[in-house]
C-alpha cells in the first residue's frame, strides 16, 4: 500500500465516523421523544460538526500534499544529474 492511499484511508475512517455521530444526532432529533439537550444545542453541533468536517479536510490536504512533495524529493535525490 503506497503513502497516498496510507493517507487516504485513515481520513476516509475519520470521515465516516463524523458521518455515524452526525446521523446519531440527527436521529435523536427526529424521533418521537426528541433529546431535549440535542435539540436545545442542534447550533452548536451543526457548527461543530462543520468545524470538524473542515479541519479534517485541511489536514487531509497538508498530509496529501507532504506526501507528494517527499515523493518527488525522493525521486529527485534517487537520480544522479550530472
Amino acid at each position: 500500500m503506497n503513502n497516498v492511499s496510507i493517507v487516504f484511508d485513515s481520513y476516509e475512517i475519520l470521515l465516516n465516523q463524523l458521518r455515524i455521530l452526525n446521523r446519531e444526532t440527527e436521529n435523536k432529533v427526529i424521533q418521537e421523544s426528541p433529546d431535549v439537550f440535542i435539540c436545545q444545542n442542534i447550533n452548536f453541533f451543526t457548527k461543530s460538526f462543520m468545524i470538524t468536517l473542515c479541519a479534517y479536510l485541511e489536514s487531509f490536504l497538508k498530509d496529501i500534499t507532504m506526501v507528494v512533495v517527499d515523493d518527488a524529493n525522493e525521486k529527485l535525490n534517487s537520480t544522479k544529474v550530472a
